[in-house]
């Protein structure tokens, strides 16, 4: 798929119901000229906020170059900290939990795991989540479940 292509792909998910664009990469390349002047969006992240936990959303990541990658993110705003869960973590990590205290899994059956060690803080980031007023998404999202 062509770059454009894929730039105006992903700029179409910013239209889901909940879901809000929070990042875009612009990438050039010395080998094409017009990427000089107009580069590419080859990566984008939206975030879509949980409806029950306030302090939970999902993180999409889509890269021209790569498969898109799924997380989700809990926060801590007084902390100014993300924490971050993914599908692909060793079975050793602990399980992400719902506000009932269920594992989280996905839409294969897979379960979100927490991703151990030190985690980068990206202040953008941090300014995504904790310093934006998700109430649209949130109530898109409640509409949408009905």
């Amino acid at each position: 798929m062509p770059k454009y292509a894929f730039e105006r792909e992903a700029r179409d998910i910013d239209s889901k119901p909940g879901t809000r664009l929070i990042d875009t990469m612009k990438t050039g390349d010395l080998a094409s000229p017009i990427t000089w002047f107009r580069p590419n969006q080859t990566a984008w992240r939206y975030a879509i906020p949980d409806p029950v936990q306030p302090d939970r959303f999902s993180l999409i990541a889509l890269y021209f170059d790569r498969e898109p990658s799924a997380y989700m993110v809990d926060t801590d705003c007084s902390e100014r900290r993300l924490y971050f869960a993914g599908l692909d973590e060793p079975a050793t990590a602990p399980e992400l939990r719902d506000v009932l205290g269920r594992p989280v899994k996905s839409g294969d059956g897979r379960f979100y795991r927490m991703i151990e060690g030190d985690q980068t803080q990206d202040g953008k980031l941090i300014s995504a989540f904790c310093d934006t007023d998700w109430k649209v998404e949130r109530t898109e999202l409640r509409t949408l479940q009905g």
